[in-house]
């Protein structure tokens, strides 16, 4: 049984958490009797070490899952005729379930793993299973045993989750293609999904292999007040300067010398260009011509059918209108900032002077600085990483009623992962209700953002047996180094804020089919959550980060333990919405068809 130390939640603050209490109940509803009982101790956390990982052991553990699962799915064609549809959807919830749960182990390497060589064969694994996954969600012979069998013989209602589930996979296997007329028009659609996930697979790849830096000289670097954070290169002596957010991120915000701030940018906008762009393309071309083969216009019509907004051009008419409503905020920012850079650079009146892109984040700085108060450099002796990350568990254990407890003995894949169990904070403990796995420090071959990754989907099994859910929150914020703790920056801060929202949308879910418990299209299993919703959890819960009793408690020096000064918490919420408009209108400028 695994070692578990109890992590202390912060004092509760009644006022602050009632705004969350009714959104609590939905995210962490306790658990139906029927859904799960009391242990009488703890269950373990999924195992997620890798000591003898190899190639041919992860691709072997994919072709195990693919053989147990294709078993399954004929033993549910099997079950229809004589059974009828609710006993072989059942069957085909538990088949779905146990081959995402076991999915896990064959592909978390891609995106952790240290050794190059196991993360392509993980990555090789995960389009395998994505096509085995594929290929059961487009049988024709299974959607015809189902229909045969009788539809709704299984849940009593639209709000039932059972009901729910027989409908999601009928309506799964029709937008694949099982009612299509023509056999070679299914095997095409079938055949250009496998090219279109191997393309996404590389293209993901290809940008977490990329390990390249630039060089640069100190006083090319000036401004930026811990330049031991980049390493010397021994056979030139510079500064190495990786293109992750650790790195990038201060060299953008505080460099003085524009040239610098132009490398940096540049080689972040052309990271892995010449590579990806192709695959891009064609990911467009196979996308198109599957929903053409289904019968749709588009491939956009075809993603916006299952949305609330329903047709492509709805969806285009919002966007456009938000650009609308942001582009004279946008052109007043930019028009400040580039007021900043003629007066940083003394430039005369009549003079012609761009702001370039490279500027943006130096200035609104700057901006900030100068109107708002906000030295973001001296915050971040605010913001040690250790006191962040308790205190965001804690302030969640506070607002959703729950008990993080840390497993120190937990089978992980990397020294600095932690894994923790979820509880209920309900007298006596609690049910364990899933797990939760932090790897938060950037490493070579890692996946380079930030995001949460689903290990194991929420279901039940026979008998009523319910497999909790877990998630890790994969990280690249600040690491520490010899003798210098780890500082955040605000926006990491937040971002931290953010993700873990997302880890207990994941652990709080009480699905009973894995097709209903949260995931995204990182793994290759089917589920989730509702698109349109995936990130709703998570941006209204961020808006936490920025309420002055919360920036109090995140907040501690990292030489004499004070908060934030009020001044300056007051001056961090002043600047909140500094550059709205251009941060709003480059992420809608990203999803929008530019207007000719």
């Amino acid at each position: 049984m695994a070692r578990h130390v109890l992590h202390s939640p912060l004092t509760a603050h009644p006022r602050r958490i009632r705004l969350l209490r009714s959104f609590a109940l939905d995210l962490g509803r306790p658990l139906s009797r029927r859904a799960m009982s009391a242990p009488s101790a703890p269950p373990d956390p999924p195992p997620f070490s890798f000591p003898e990982a190899t190639p041919s052991a992860v691709l072997g553990g994919a072709r195990a899952i693919e053989d147990r699962f294709a078993a399954a799915v004929e033993d549910v064609k099997r079950r229809s005729a004589a059974a009828g549809s609710g006993a072989s959807i059942a069957a085909l919830s538990l088949a779905l379930g146990e081959a995402s749960a076991a999915s896990a182990r064959a592909t978390l390497p891609s995106m952790v793993h240290g050794d190059a060589d196991v993360r392509a064969a993980s990555n090789a694994a995960k389009d395998r299973l994505k096509g085995m996954f594929d290929a059961a969600l487009s049988d024709v012979g299974l959607y015809e045993a189902l229909v045969k069998a009788g539809v709704g013989g299984f849940g009593n209602g639209d709000d039932d989750e059972d009901a729910r589930f027989e409908r999601n996979v009928l309506r799964a296997l029709r937008r694949s293609g099982c009612d299509l007329e023509s056999d070679a028009d299914r095997a095409e659609v079938r055949e250009k999904r496998q090219t279109i996930e191997e393309l996404c697979t590389s293209f993901a790849s290809t940008i977490n292999e990329h390990n390249d830096h630039l060089l640069f000289d100190d006083n090319e670097l000036q401004g930026i007040d811990d330049l031991d954070q980049y390493a010397k290169d021994e056979a030139t002596g510079k500064r190495r300067v990786g293109l992750k957010a650790p790195h990038t991120l201060p060299v953008l915000k505080f460099a003085r010398s524009p040239s610098t701030r132009k490398r940096v940018l540049d080689a972040l906008s052309r990271k892995v260009q010449e590579e990806n762009t192709p695959r891009f393309l064609e990911v467009l071309k196979l996308r198109d011509a599957c929903a053409k083969l289904l019968g749709y216009e588009s491939h956009a019509h075809y993603m916006c059918e299952t949305k609330m907004v329903k047709t492509p051009e709805k969806a285009q008419d919002f966007l456009l209108s938000l650009v609308d409503a942001y582009d004279p905020v946008r052109r007043r920012e930019l028009g400040l900032l580039l007021e900043m850079k003629k007066k940083d650079v003394g430039a005369g009146s009549d003079e012609e002077i761009s702001l370039d892109p490279w500027d943006i984040a130096y200035y609104t700085r700057l901006y900030k600085a100068e109107y708002a108060g906000v030295d973001e450099a001296a915050m971040k002796q605010y913001f040690p990483l250790e006191h962040v990350k308790s205190t965001i568990l804690g302030i969640y254990e506070t607002l959703l009623g729950l008990k993080f407890v840390r497993v120190l003995d937990a089978k992980v894949w990397h020294e600095d992962v932690e894994c923790y169990s979820v509880r209920s904070a309900q007298a006596g403990g609690g049910d364990v209700l899933g797990h939760f796995y932090l790897d938060i420090f950037p490493r070579e071959g890692k996946y380079s953002h930030q995001c949460v990754y689903p290990l194991s989907p929420s279901y039940v099994k026979g008998e009523g047996e319910r497999v909790l859910p877990a998630c890790v929150n994969i990280g690249n914020l600040t690491p520490s180094r010899e003798g210098v703790p780890s500082l955040l920056l605000f926006r990491e801060v937040e971002t931290f804020f953010h993700e873990f929202g997302h880890v207990c949308h994941c652990v709080l879910a009480n699905a009973r089919h894995s097709l209903h418990s949260w995931a995204w299209s990182a793994v290759p299993w089917p589920g989730g959550v509702e698109q349109d919703y995936l990130e709703v959890p998570s941006m209204m819960l961020e808006n936490f980060v920025w309420c002055p009793e919360v920036l109090r408690r995140l907040s501690k020096h990292v030489s004499n333990g004070s908060c934030l000064p009020e001044s300056t918490i007051e001056a961090l919420s002043k600047s909140r919405f500094v550059m709205t408009g251009y941060a709003e209108s480059k992420y809608l400028g990203e999803s929008s068809k530019v207007r000719t």
